[in-house]
């Protein structure tokens, strides 16, 4: 499985299991960091990390804000996605504190929590805004080149939910 369709994975999880009405996915930008997905429900905002290998998750483990508060931390719930097929994680305690870890079955297409997040109480609020901002812009205006846009709206219970896709591009 690859990086790529396990950011599918956790961009399709936000919007139905975790009702995220603004998903965005690999978006590049000003913010100190890049989410693979980051989604925004009624009340919080949710970041996915997806790990395809070993060596990416123990890669990712050496960012400043995964052990301890920065202000480029995003998300008040922090999950890694995982495939099922590949040992990425041996057990929770790898985890950065606080975070939740589901693993992603690519013969059932089925996400499963195997340990859930604890709130966030200290994130990089500016950070988000930008994430968020840069989107915005983008969405208003042309794309830039090597930035591919793909909006959907999702009607569900009188509520529009806007997913942003955006691949391959450079931030703004």
């Amino acid at each position: 499985m690859t990086h790529a369709e396990l950011v599918e994975v956790a961009r399709s999880w936000l919007i139905k299991t975790k009702k995220c009405s603004v998903v965005l996915a690999e978006i590049a930008t000003s913010a100190s960091e890049e989410p693979d997905a980051l989604g925004w429900n009624s009340t919080h905002t949710i970041l996915v990390e997806c790990k395809a290998s070993r060596a990416d998750f123990l890669a990712d483990r050496r960012k400043i804000y995964r052990h301890k508060f920065y202000d480029g931390a995003l998300g008040d719930h922090r999950w890694m996605l995982t495939p099922t097929d590949v040992a990425v994680i041996k057990d929770v305690s790898e985890l950065p504190q606080g975070w939740g870890w589901a693993v992603f079955n690519p013969e059932t297409k089925k996400v499963r929590v195997i340990h859930n997040p604890t709130y966030q109480e200290q994130k990089g609020h500016r950070q988000e805004t930008l994430i968020l901002l840069s989107a915005l812009k983008r969405i208003g205006h042309a794309a830039p080149a090597g930035v591919s846009i793909k909006c959907y709206v999702h009607e569900t219970n009188n509520r529009a939910s806007l997913d942003v896709a955006v691949s391959e591009g450079e931030g703004s």
